[in-house]
């Protein structure tokens, strides 16, 4: 039971992500499929997915191989390291038949857009002159991207290079809650009652399994508990009547990304009781198990999401 459940540390990576949406440029609509990156893969050999990587570097210490002229010529060296490490890991969790996980399925799609996203950006560059491209390092505007950019995708190199030296390996610790860390605590499937959430948020009519932790002491609360709660089989329209509930008990809506079927939606809340952050993940393309649950939810009894804002950076 809840062997698949999706770690604390995930979610808290992809809050990283998402934190900077709001201030990201708009991706530009492509034609591509959304689980694979823009652009031509490295020429495929029988060793390709095999090879070895540069994995053991971060991604900064690559880019300053290259002597990049400016910032753009950085950008373009990261664009270009990135992609790669990506097609290896994509050809890697091929290899290891893991191409049809549905955690992977999202994080290449992650992935692949977020590369899809710096090379529309740098579109706008093309045509630009070498003086044009060396007066970007004055613009603030330009520099604030590029610095959004390179963030985001060091985490994504970092990621991508783990998964393609053992991709079963990296999926089992990126998505498996120590048990050490975690309490399982047995459900008859109705809403869990005398939990500190029970009174504050609107019930679901059902749930397959509940865990505990307390891992809030990590961050300064001593008293720091998280719930999550999942759902084997669950619809959209599920889905979005339950995410209005919440708005509707109060909890305000502080981040929302979807695509291709999957909803990260994030919220909080405050009253006499104290804080609550949400966390609800739906992935309509999950298999509806135990195993490879549709819905799940996490509820702490502390501001993890304005936490992992001011930290900024988590690898």
């Amino acid at each position: 039971m809840f062997k698949r459940i999706i770690a604390i540390g995930l979610i808290l990576s992809m809050l990283l992500c998402l934190a900077a949406c709001g201030k990201a440029p708009a991706p530009a609509d492509t034609t591509g499929d959304q689980g694979e990156a823009s652009g031509e893969p490295p020429a495929e050999t029988d060793d390709a997915a095999s090879a070895p990587s540069d994995g053991e570097k971060r991604l900064d210490d690559l880019i300053a191989e290259k002597n990049p002229a400016n910032k753009h010529a950085e950008l373009v060296a990261a664009r270009d390291i990135c992609t790669d490490q990506f097609y290896l890991a994509v050809a890697n969790i091929e290899k290891a038949g893991l191409s049809g996980d549905s955690t992977l399925i999202g994080l290449i799609a992650e992935w692949s857009q977020e590369l899809d996203n710096l090379r529309n950006y740098l579109l706008e560059y093309e045509e630009a002159s070498e003086e044009e491209l060396a007066a970007l390092d004055t613009d603030a505007d330009f520099q604030y991207y590029a610095d959004y950019f390179l963030s985001h995708l060091s985490r994504i190199y970092n990621m991508t290079s783990a998964a393609a030296k053992d991709p079963a390996l990296w999926l089992k610790y990126y998505t498996t809650v120590p048990e050490s860390a975690a309490e399982i605590v047995e459900t008859d499937g109705t809403w869990p009652a005398g939990y500190f959430f029970s009174d504050r948020v609107p019930p679901l009519e059902h749930i397959d399994g509940l865990m505990t932790s307390a891992t809030g002491k990590e961050y300064g609360f001593e008293d720091g508990t998280e719930f999550a709660l999942y759902v084997n089989s669950f619809e959209g329209e599920q889905m979005s009547a339950y995410v209005d509930q919440l708005i509707g008990a109060g909890c305000r809506e502080e981040i929302r990304t979807e695509a291709s079927n999957v909803l990260l939606w994030f919220g909080g809340m405050d009253d006499s009781e104290g804080h609550i952050s949400v966390i609800l993940m739906y992935n309509g393309n999950a298999g509806g198990t135990a195993d490879d649950p549709n819905l799940m939810l996490q509820f702490y009894s502390y501001d993890i999401i304005g936490i992992m804002m001011d930290i900024g950076t988590i690898y």
